[in-house]
């Protein structure tokens, strides 16, 4: 009996001093938070402003896809310039500034420095997100008292949260629809992919339009100059409009095995399969990194159906202009339209990183500020990294910049017009 008792008092102690330990640290560590959030980011040290690089530098080292992409396509060997982004550091007295162009010369859009309105947009996007979703990672970040000092945020108050604020407004005007040739082809422009919940205005004006047009003899749907948005847009409500029939792509995403990735990899519930069990000669134009430095990969299979209820039932020829501004969510319609064949895609090589959900965020630990990267590589049926070749159109033509003035100097609708055997003078 005293040998039990002296063993539950041992077990007693012992769960004591675990307990003042975790107290012990998590009050350290929010003295050292307090510290920080009251410290002006002009007055951080040169150690701290250096620790916050390692951590960055560290991230991309271990969870971006893009390193040899962006050395093959710019010449740029990241990684190889630590010492010259140090130098950097502790010569620009704006630390936001030399951070800006360190991550600049990774040359990626969907990777970089946040400013206080993009936050502000990112707390308005997850404002309703699932407890069960991988972007409650967002939301931790979001929520960190370090990121709402030094963006002067309140997550309470915030104005983006309200549906009248600016953040809406923005998208209050969006399609554009007109008929190129009266009676015959017919188009729509989209500038953004913009939020399926805010689709309302165009859901109404497309709709309308379509049914009008649907015995057309061509229709243009038109995303030059769209850098992107939400996929929804184009999955579950343009394309299940016009497709005949269900049309499937397949389309592959790679991983490494850093420390964020491989937490997202946990919480997205995605069927995770090892690099090593692929057999990679299947593929045509895999970038060689992927057998040295990626650890994990997924099959994405896309269906799109047609709508049952809103099927417009277009039976005329469809095409898709595109530019070099397509990026993103507006470059996944681009690949699912190569992928499918689901239209004919006339314009300029896109700029890609279309296959894949939306980037990581992290937050540096000194000064706060959030840091955006691409978490994954996609790679089409044939092996091709989206983000290094982008789309190639069906046609390519020598210009294919939206027309500002006269519709009839356009490239892309003068190949239309060509290939639908429609005389020029047609034009409106």
């Amino acid at each position: 009996m005293k040998n039990f008792t002296k063993k539950y008092k041992f077990i007693i102690c012992i769960f004591l001093l675990i307990l003042i330990g975790i107290l012990g640290y998590k009050t350290y560590e929010y003295i050292n938070v307090q510290k920080l959030i009251n410290t002006p980011i002009n007055e951080l040290t040169e150690e701290q402003k250096l620790e916050d690089f390692e951590y960055l530098y560290n991230t991309i080292i271990e969870n971006y896809p893009f390193l040899g992409v962006n050395e093959r396509k710019y010449g740029v060997d990241w990684e190889a310039n630590k010492e010259k982004y140090i130098e950097l550091i502790k010569q620009q007295p704006d630390f936001k500034v030399a951070l800006e162009q360190i991550v600049s010369e990774l040359n990626n859009s969907h990777t970089s420095i946040l400013s206080k309105d993009f936050v502000e947009n990112l707390i308005y996007y997850y404002k309703n997100i699932s407890i069960f979703s991988w972007r409650q990672m967002h939301l931790r970040v979001l929520n960190n008292p370090l990121v709402q000092a030094r963006y002067g945020l309140d997550i309470n108050t915030n104005p983006y949260l309200n549906t009248d604020s600016k953040f809406m407004e923005n998208y209050k005007s969006n399609a554009i629809v007109q008929d190129i040739v009266e009676g015959k082809v017919a188009s729509i422009y989209i500038p953004s992919m913009i939020s399926y919940d805010d689709i309302e205005q165009d859901r109404k004006l497309i709709m309308e339009y379509l049914n009008k047009v649907k015995s057309y003899q061509a229709l243009v749907i038109d995303i030059r100059g769209n850098n992107g948005g939400d996929s929804s847009y184009w999955q579950y409500f343009l394309l299940p409009l016009l497709l005949k029939e269900q049309l499937g792509v397949k389309t592959y995403t790679f991983y490494k095995e850093g420390k964020l990735v491989e937490e997202y990899l946990k919480k997205s519930r995605q069927n995770i399969l090892k690099v090593d069990d692929l057999d990679l000669s299947s593929f045509q134009n895999l970038p060689p990194e992927i057998s040295e430095d990626f650890k994990y990969y997924t099959e994405n299979k896309l269906d799109i159906l047609p709508s049952e209820e809103d099927y417009i039932g277009f039976e005329g020829n469809i095409y898709l202009f595109v530019d070099s501004n397509v990026f993103s969510s507006s470059e996944s319609l681009a690949v699912y339209t190569k992928e499918s064949g689901f239209a004919t895609i006339i314009g300029q090589q896109t700029s890609g990183d279309g296959i894949g959900t939306e980037p990581l965020i992290t937050m540096l630990p000194n000064s706060g500020y959030i840091f955006r990267f691409s978490k994954e590589m996609g790679i089409t049926s044939d092996g091709t990294c989206n983000n290094e070749y982008g789309t190639t159109p069906d046609y390519v033509v020598p210009s294919a910049k939206y027309p500002d003035e006269y519709i009839n100097l356009d490239e892309c609708i003068r190949k239309v017009l060509e290939l639908e055997k429609i005389d020029i003078r047609e034009l409106n």
